[in-house]
């Protein structure tokens, strides 16, 4: 140990989880539902919105990406 420098502790720092889609993609997911993604709130959640045609109206909700696959 050197005089005057303090000794750190290394910190661990996990990798971030890379994004599998990026704002304003299309994405379809295992009920076959095509959705837009809108923003990432949290590692691994994804919200989406898309229309559901009985309701006439656009819902919108978070689901985790995993869940989620490439619309074509």
């Amino acid at each position: 140990m050197t005089s005057g420098s303090p000794v750190k502790a290394e910190k661990k720092q996990l990798a971030p989880m890379k994004r599998m889609f990026r704002k304003g993609d299309l994405v379809r997911d295992a009920e076959g539902k095509v959705m837009e993604v809108l923003q990432y709130p949290k590692a691994g959640l994804v919200e989406v919105w898309w229309f559901d045609q009985y309701a006439k109206e656009v819902r919108k909700d978070v689901i985790r990406e995993t869940r989620l696959s490439k619309a074509a």
